[in-house]
């Protein structure tokens, strides 16, 4: 068993792969195809991650505030506090907080790394939820 405690991790600042300022704490990372990344995310109101995919899948939890997601061929949807948001593997999608709020969630990366693919930005269309 290991524990890895709250107090040894160090906030990054991501801005290779986001568009607004995003914190990324790296809770655990176990390296290898079978390996597990944990990650605590935190969103300033309107910022998100670019297009990429996660060759093992990704499961998001909402800790607060409104999430805002996307994948590939459909329309942005929300969600909240407590809420779960599961991408199968290799699918494009993107993430981030609502236009209003700040907002942290804690994602699960199993198996390999995620992959940015030609790092493309959310365009503000594909921000926008249907009757947004």
């Amino acid at each position: 068993m290991e524990v890895h405690p709250a107090s040894k991790v160090t906030s990054l600042f991501g801005s290779d792969h986001f568009s607004g300022r995003v914190w990324l704490d790296p809770l655990l990372e176990q390296g290898g195809a079978d390996g597990l990344r944990i990650y605590r995310v935190f969103f300033e109101p309107g910022s998100r991650t670019h297009w990429h995919t996660h060759p093992g899948g990704q499961s998001l939890m909402i800790l607060a505030g409104t999430a805002r997601t996307g994948a590939e061929g459909e329309p942005a949807v929300e969600a909240g506090p407590g809420d779960v948001v599961y991408t199968p593997p290799g699918q494009w999608h993107w993430h981030g907080a609502g236009p209003d709020g700040y907002m942290i969630h804690v994602a699960f990366n199993p198996g390999a790394k995620t992959d940015w693919g030609d790092d493309r930005e959310v365009t503000a269309e594909e921000y926008e939820p249907p009757g947004g």
